[in-house]
């Protein structure tokens, strides 16, 4: 069934008790050395799936100023797991976006938001009610057979680069249909797998 404001609100406090159970736990418990099992930043880490899906706008504010202020006011990492980047830009520092179940961009939300390098990340971005970062662009086909990954890059039956004939031009097309792309760096602590990356026409 779809989360209430009561039950959402209600895992905040059950969050705000174990945090508060952390801190008052020693700093060396028997048996424990220096810096193990010492409360602090991501002692008690939570995740939060599609934490404000379905919920009204106001609503969704206040789960998100919680959620901000349980991080900045802990140092409790929450990992969120969702498909609006939109919402990623409000709550995260990092961000890691996934495409067939392997990190294909991943680095500081700024970052990856203002510069995406990946198709699939700029195709996520372009839907994203009152951006202009990024031209609109729909998906082609369906999400592969997990039983049937493609070979090469596992997103090139869907990439625009590679449908729109740019992957041609860079020269870039025999390993996007053969090599499967590892993260490469693009800037600091920014990575992409994406052999459209640095790559210059040929």
């Amino acid at each position: 069934s779809s989360p209430t404001v009561t039950s959402v609100i209600g895992r905040a406090r059950a969050f705000h008790g174990c945090l508060d159970s952390a801190r008052r736990a020693p700093k060396n418990p028997a048996g424990t050395r220096g810096n193990e099992n010492q409360p602090g930043e991501n002692r008690c880490p939570a995740a939060a799936v599609e934490p404000v899906s379905s919920l009204d706008a106001s609503v969704c504010g206040e789960i998100l100023k919680v959620m901000r202020g349980l991080v900045d006011g802990t140092g409790v990492a929450i990992l969120v797991v969702t498909h609006d980047l939109g919402l990623a830009w409000n709550v995260a520092d990092g961000v890691a976006v996934m495409y067939f179940g392997r990190i294909v961009e991943l680095g500081p939300t700024e970052q990856i938001l203002e510069h995406p390098q990946h198709p699939y990340t700029r195709a996520l971005l372009s839907v994203v009610p009152g951006t202009r970062r990024v031209e609109q662009q729909i998906l082609q086909g369906e999400t592969p057979d997990p039983k049937r990954t493609p070979s090469g890059c596992r997103f090139n039956p869907r990439c625009a680069v590679v449908s729109g004939g740019d992957a041609e031009q860079l020269g870039i097309i025999a390993r996007c249909l053969n090599d499967d792309p590892t993260l490469v760096r693009v800037g600091p602590a920014h990575r992409a797998a994406c052999h459209a990356v640095g790559a210059s026409p040929s």
